[in-house]
Formats: C-alpha cells, structure tokens, sequence
C-alpha cells in the first residue's frame, strides 16, 4: 500500500476511534465500576466517575495525534498544547480546587509520587506537581492548557492505581473529575469544528 495511503488510513482510525471513545465517556451519565445488582456503592461510583475521565482523555489523546499528524514519538506536550491554542476556545471558567478536611494525608499520598511506586505506576513528576499546585497551593486551574494538565495527571493517577477511589471521596475530587472529562470534550468539539 503507498505511504499516503497508510497515512490517510492512520488519520481517519485515529479520528473514528479517539472521537468514539470521548463521546462514549461523554453519554456516560451515570457512570459506576463494580457495582451489583441490589446496591451501587459510593467507591463503585467513584470509580466509574474516574474511569469515564480516563476514556475521555484516550480517546481525546488519539484524536488530537490525529488532527496534528503526530504518529511519531515526539514531544506530545508541545501537540497538544499547539492543538489547545488552535481550537479558538472561548474563555476558561476557573476550576477551583476541593478543600479536602485532611491536607496532611493529601501531602503524604502526592509525597510518595516522588517514590518509586508512584514511577512504577506511571505517576511522573509532572503529574503530582500539577495536583500539588492545585490541590495543596490551592491555585485555581484557570486556562484550557491547565485544565487538561490536570486531567492527564488525574487520569495517569487513577489508570495507574495511584488515586483509588476512596481516596477521591475522601478529597472530594468528583466534580473536578467530572468537570475535567466534560473540559476535554468541549476542546475537541471546538478542534474538530476548527480543523475539520
């Protein structure tokens, strides 16, 4: 097959699959994880509600490498981040951070991200210093760049077993994990009409 047409092949998988993963997490309204069929319980919920961002962000990080031509290893913050400025997003209504009631087991938990099991799950040091400005320097997230920051590093956190859901109760984190898969779907509408 020529090389365009692997290319063009390329591009319209990543637009077909990456678009139906983030509308799938989009419609998912009332999502839970593990729940039976007697009683939904509040960590099933929260672990669907994380899940649900997960999927939004796969499927929105396989759309953007489509729409920007990036099929290879490249500096894939730069991409998006060209993507964000390019979609012509109307202004960023601020994401305020939770005011969790025990701030020493929040530091303790985004402490261990500079160990090694927080590497060995994936967690990087980008990850926690973006949650760390936000949760513990309570710095409201106030950009469209910064909104999907803390989504990569809420998502990496709880695809990688980092951030369990009893931990996002606790931290009162479901309105921001809401908030963030909601923000990653607003940027591709707004890219997909731009660039499209």
């Amino acid at each position: 097959m020529p090389t365009y047409l692997e290319h063009i092949n390329k591009v319209f998988w990543g637009l077909t699959r990456g678009e139906s993963l983030t509308r799938t997490a989009l419609e998912w309204h009332n999502p839970a994880i593990g729940q039976t069929q007697k009683k939904i319980k509040k960590d099933d919920k929260l672990r669907g509600i994380q899940w649900r961002l997960v999927i939004a962000y796969s499927g929105f990080e396989i759309t953007v490498k489509a729409l920007m031509n990036c099929f290879k290893p490249t500096s894939k913050g730069e991409t998006f981040k060209n993507f964000i400025q390019k979609c012509d997003l109307p202004n960023y209504s601020p994401l305020t951070p939770p005011q969790p009631r025990e701030q020493e087991d929040l530091e303790k938990w985004l402490s261990k991200g500079e160990g090694a099991i927080a590497k060995f799950l994936g967690v990087n040091q980008t990850d926690t210093k973006v949650i760390n400005r936000w949760m513990i320097q309570s710095n409201e997230i106030a950009s469209w760049e910064e909104a999907f920051k803390l989504a990569k590093a809420l998502r990496n956190a709880s695809a990688h077993g980092f951030l369990s859901p009893s931990k996002a109760q606790q931290w009162e984190l479901e309105p921001a994990l809401r908030t963030l898969a909601d923000d990653l779907g607003t940027i591709l509408a707004y890219g997909l009409k731009k660039l499209t």
